[in-house]
């Protein structure tokens, strides 16, 4: 019995050492969405935290794939949460922005940080209000994750990506727990007139709902703007309210058109097995 104990144990360690940190069976495993295979590597011994050369994990992949029970196995298996790839992608931000609340309630009871942020200071949370699917950015904002924020590329809040996008529900949520009105990007917008510009009424509705976050200067200056739109080709039922000022002005706007992008064209892509953010300078798609 003693011998057959102690045979055991060395099959195990010999198991273990057959697989180096950088093997890359368990990660093409879960690349390939192959459960089976990744419980079977876990078994005979793969670090559930063995990597790829760009840093990412079978955890990433999991996440990718919307796979939850290959990432309980995982998980359970001793995978990190918050090990990040060269772009500084955690399994979080995946998460986010696959819009799963199943997997980032997961994460975060695993301990991952509600707050990680990617290479170029963007939050999970921005990824998730981007998104917009409520559940998502709930689970994050009952973690901790800070509301007002801003990423260094634009000075852009969760808010303004929630606006942007016409999430709603997102943006709801996210004032519901603090977030600023009046915050600013690097260019002058705020999450209100990120709105306004793309053309998001229901969250224009929204945002003016809870609170008028536009200077009396800014409102005279899209006046003016909606007068002359009116005089060129006159809207049939247009009323002389705030709203319809700002709309109008916003459609002249976009035909003379604008130079400061919509918040979210930051994108996480895996393009040939790397997770890399998209749409800045510098960073093809």
């Amino acid at each position: 019995m003693r011998l057959t104990t102690i045979g055991f144990g060395l099959f195990l360690i010999a198991s273990a050492a057959a697989f180096a940190a950088d093997d890359p069976r368990l990660v093409d495993a879960a690349k390939a969405n192959d459960l089976p295979q990744v419980q079977s590597l876990l078994k005979a011994g793969a670090s559930a935290n063995s990597t790829a050369p760009d840093g990412s994990t079978a955890l990433h992949w999991a996440i990718h794939r919307d796979n939850l029970p290959m990432l309980d196995a995982l998980l359970t298996a001793g995978a990190k949460p918050d090990l990040a790839t060269r772009y500084k992608i955690v399994p979080l931000t995946l998460a986010a922005q696959n819009g799963n609340a199943a997997a980032i309630e997961r994460l975060l009871k695993a301990g991952a940080q509600p707050d990680a942020v990617s290479e170029d200071n963007q939050t999970v949370l921005m990824t998730a209000a981007r998104n917009g699917r409520p559940d998502a950015v709930r689970a994050l904002l009952r973690a901790g994750a800070k509301v007002n924020v801003a990423e260094s590329f634009k000075g852009q809040t969760p808010l303004m990506f929630a606006a942007g996008e016409g999430n709603t529900q997102a943006a709801e949520l996210l004032l519901e727990f603090g977030a600023d009105l009046k915050a600013r990007s690097k260019a002058g917008y705020t999450a209100f007139l990120f709105a306004v510009r793309e053309g998001r009424a229901p969250v224009v509705k929204r945002l003016l709902a809870a609170g008028d976050p536009v200077a009396t200067a800014e409102v005279e200056a899209l006046q003016s703007a909606m007068e002359q739109l009116v005089l060129a080709a006159p809207p049939p039922s247009l009323r002389p309210n705030v709203k319809d000022r700002l709309m109008a002005a916003a459609a002249k706007s976009r035909l003379q058109g604008f130079e400061e992008p919509e918040p979210g064209v930051h994108v996480l892509r895996a393009g040939n097995g790397q997770w890399r953010p998209t749409g800045y300078p510098g960073v093809s798609s």
